[in-house]
C-alpha cells in the first residue's frame, strides 16, 4: 500500500539554509511537489531550490546544484545548476514569486528491472508563477530530498505546499528540452 505524506498548509518560514524532505519510489508511481515563496529585502540573490540524492549530505554543504549529486534552480540568474555548472538558463524568479518543483517517479520496479508498468518517467519540472518552464530534468534518482537554500540576513522561504501523492498521469514534456541527470 502506498504511504502518503501530504502537507497542504503553510508550513511557515524556513530560517535555516535547507529543507530536506525524503521522497522515494514506491510500489506505485508518485508525484511529489514542493511549492515555495522566497522573501527578503529588495532583490537579494541566492534563492535556489532543487533536489539532492537522499544519501547525500546537504548538497555539498552549500546549495543544490553545486555537485553531481544534486540539481538546483537559481532565481537570480535563471540557471539550472548541476555539478556547479549553469547548464541551462530558464526564467529568473524574485522574492515574492511562487516557484514549484514537480517530481514524478515510476514504480520502484522500474529502478530495479528497467521495466516501467506506468506511463510515468523519473523527472522533475519547474514552474514560476504558474508558468511551466520549457525544460525538464530526466533520469532523477529513485530516492531524493527536496532542498531549498537562501542566504542573506532577513531572508526566508515560505513552504506553501509539500506533498507526495499517487501519480495518475504523466506530465507532457514532448516539446520541452530534456536535461539528463
Amino acid at each position: 500500500m502506498l504511504k502518503l505524506k501530504k502537507v497542504d498548509k503553510d508550513l511557515g518560514k524556513i530560517i535555516l539554509n535547507d529543507l530536506q524532505f525524503l521522497t522515494q519510489a514506491q510500489k506505485e508511481a508518485i508525484h511529489a511537489k514542493l511549492n515555495v515563496r522566497f522573501n527578503g529585502r529588495g532583490n537579494q540573490g541566492f534563492r535556489i531550490l532543487g533536489i539532492i540524492y537522499a544519501w547525500q549530505g546537504y548538497a555539498g554543504g552549500f546549495f543544490p546544484g553545486i555537485d553531481r549529486q544534486s540539481i538546483g534552480y537559481d532565481g537570480r540568474n535563471g540557471r539550472i545548476y548541476h555539478g556547479c555548472k549553469g547548464v541551462i538558463k530558464i526564467d529568473k524568479y524574485n522574492n515574492g514569486d511562487i516557484i514549484t518543483i514537480d517530481a514524478y517517479l515510476p514504480p520502484i520496479s522500474f529502478f530495479e528491472t528497467g521495466i516501467n508498468t506506468s506511463n510515468i518517467r523519473p523527472l522533475i519540472t519547474f514552474t514560476v508563477n504558474d508558468v511551466e518552464q520549457d525544460v525538464y530534468v530526466s533520469k532523477i534518482p529513485q530516492s531524493f530530498r527536496f532542498c531549498v537554500s537562501r542566504y542573506y540576513e532577513r531572508s526566508s522561504v515560505d513552504i506553501l505546499e509539500l506533498s507526495v501523492q499517487p501519480a495518475d498521469k504523466a506530465p507532457i514534456v514532448d516539446e520541452k528540452l530534456a536535461l539528463p541527470w
